[in-house]
Order: structure tokens, then sequence, then C-alpha cells
């Protein structure tokens, strides 16, 4: 069972009605004191992918599934005004959001897009980083989302993937917001490395994360990718 992509808009946009209620940062790891409070409110995912990676002036970034836009303002105030961010999410409030922070903010290296992907609307060897934070586990076809990545890095750009990497089944079609906290659509860490090297020659690194609040047996951590050829 796979939520279609309606159910996963909806859910993320009670997700976010409910983050404006209760102004906490869900993801209790992001760091908040590196960018104004109201960003890091928004902030719907679990890990940090930029600790994996550091921020470099001219950098071009991409977040794939960037919700309000929380790791892309991140990006840029680690980088400087000549490093450029795009931000892309299938949830339009979200991104709605992420332009009044924008604005707010006076960030002109951010660019959000709202756009359904496959395909990923840029052009082949763009980017320095792609970067997704819990958002990989909710694309159906991964094949052809890995090979969209690979194609828009630079040849030596990596892509940090930071997710659940434990499968999981949902049988009831009933269980749509279980099975997205649950990360429903996870693959398994040696099943990533094969559906990627099949994609494009890339060197993998896959860094586990324990943090006390994931249930026992459960994998998260990051998986970074390079673009070697």
């Amino acid at each position: 069972m796979f939520p279609n992509r309606q159910q996963i808009v909806d859910y993320y946009r009670k997700v976010l009605e409910t983050n404006d209620r209760q102004l906490i940062c869900c993801n209790p790891f992001f760091p908040v004191e590196d960018v104004p409070i109201d960003i890091a409110y928004h902030s719907l995912s679990t890990l940090q992918p930029l600790l994996k990676y550091p921020v470099k002036s001219g950098d071009c970034i991409l977040d794939i599934g960037c919700g309000a836009g929380a790791d892309c303002f991140l990006a840029a105030y680690r980088g400087d005004p000549q490093t450029k961010i795009y931000g892309i999410d299938i949830v339009e409030e979200l991104i709605s959001r992420a332009n009044e922070l924008k604005a707010k903010y006076e960030m002109e290296n951010i660019e959000f897009l709202n756009s359904v992907i496959p395909p990923i609307p840029f052009e082949s060897d763009h980017f320095d980083l792609v970067m997704m934070n819990y958002s990989f586990h909710l694309f159906e076809d991964k094949a052809k989302l890995l090979g969209e990545i690979f194609r828009v890095l630079h040849k030596g750009g990596k892509a940090i993937i930071a997710d659940s990497f434990t499968p999981k089944e949902f049988r009831d079609s009933n269980e749509i917001e279980n099975w997205l906290m649950s990360a429903g659509g996870a693959i398994g860490v040696d099943s990533f490395k094969r559906l990627a090297s099949s994609v494009q020659t890339i060197a993998i690194e896959f860094i586990r994360e324990e943090l006390p609040h994931i249930p026992e047996g459960e994998t998260i951590g990051y998986m970074i990718c390079e673009k070697i050829e």
C-alpha cells in the first residue's frame, strides 16, 4: 500500500496547521540557534543532512521535499550571498510559507518551487549538493528519482539522503497517517545501494544515526552518494 499524492499533500497540510498552533520545532535536533526561530519552527523532518556537508561560497544546492524551507534557510545562513539554494515541494501551502519567510528575511539567494517530481526541473550537471531530509521514502519510483538526482549533480557533486532505511509493511488502506509517520515507503540500506549503483556509478557511505527517540530496530541515518562519472 502506497499513499497517493493527494493523501501526502493533505497530511502535510495538517502538519503545517498543527505546527502553526503549537509554534514548536518538530525536529528536536534542528539547530534552532542558527536561524530565526520562526524558520526553525518549520523544520518538519528528523535529521540534519547539512551536518554531513560544509556549505561553501558559490555552492548550488537543491532540497527535494523542502517543506517550508528550514534546511534551505540553514544552508543560506551557513553559506554567503554567492551560495544559491533551491527548494522543491509538492505542497503549495508549504511553499507559500517558505516564500513568506524568504521575503521577511530578504533571502534573495533562495528560490522555492511548487512542483511534482520526478522529473527534476533543472538542466543536467547543475548542483553541487542535492539533499533530502526524510522525504526519500515518500517517492514510489525511487529508481527514477535517483536517476534524476544524479543527472542534475555536477561530477564530484554529492547527494545526501537522510531518512529511515527500515522497510515496513502496511496492508490496511486506513493506515495512511501511520504509514506517513513511520516512513512506510522506506527501503533498506543494501537495497538503496543496489538501486543507486544500477542508476550510475557513485561512491556510497551510510552513516547510521543513534537517537534516543528512535524505536528499537529502526535504522535511520545519512546515505552519502558522490557522482564520480
